[in-house]
């Protein structure tokens, strides 16, 4: 791979992530032959479930028959005793307070789980035809051989790339996946690659060790 095909691969990628992260909140971070997305995600907290009690307690025999003595002899009630008409008084207008920007935001972000995810793009590869190719991935947990066949099971039911294992930094992770042809994506193919990986990747990392780490 010559540096001057590289060159126009990573310039080439540049304007598609510019083109992707327009009008978002992500931030991008460029490295050696590629750039790096950290990516917000949100999730919607769970709503409180208020418990019912399985078994409703017993009534004892006199509780009962109280109950039922208080139900067939209804108390007299009190007649009302006269009192003169009042003037009608002017009715008072409730102002309602509107909440201001900030409670409202506070309120809305209670709602939700904040975490992000990085996903890094790189051109460094290429295809059996001389093709450069960009590599979508992102990392989501250390290497756990109990998680090997559910991996192998999730991987037929990921819209975008595939679970795979990668050494970072002289340690195994589990990684997401994908890869493209330099020359022939597009802005929303790569877009929706990118935001499906940081989406299960961090459902995965999460799930499997509850951290944020990546």
């Amino acid at each position: 791979m010559s540096e001057e095909y590289l060159k126009s691969a990573v310039e080439l990628l540049g304007f598609l992530i510019d083109d992707i992260v327009r009008d978002t909140e992500i931030e991008v971070q460029e490295i050696e032959d590629g750039y790096v997305l950290n990516i917000p995600i949100r999730y919607e907290k769970p709503k409180e479930i208020v418990e019912i009690p399985e078994e409703i307690p017993e009534i004892s025999q006199d509780e009962e028959w109280e109950t039922v003595k208080t139900e067939e002899t209804p108390a007299e009630e009190p007649q009302p005793e006269e009192t003169p008409a009042e003037e009608p008084q002017p009715e008072e207008t409730l102002i309602e307070e509107t909440p201001s920007e900030e409670e409202t935001v506070a309120e809305e972000e209670s709602l939700y789980e904040y975490r992000t995810q990085y996903v890094y793009i790189t051109a460094n590869r290429q295809d059996v035809d001389d093709a450069i190719l960009y590599q979508v991935f992102t990392i989501c947990a250390p290497e756990n051989p109990n998680f090997y066949k559910s991996a192998l099971l999730l991987n037929m039911n990921l819209p975008y790339g595939a679970i795979a294992i990668s050494e970072v930094e002289g340690q195994n992770y589990f990684v997401l996946v994908d890869t493209y042809i330099a020359d022939v994506v597009s802005p929303e193919e790569l877009k929706a690659s990118i935001l499906s990986l940081a989406e299960v990747g961090d459902k995965l990392e999460k799930e499997l060790i509850g951290e944020d780490i990546s």
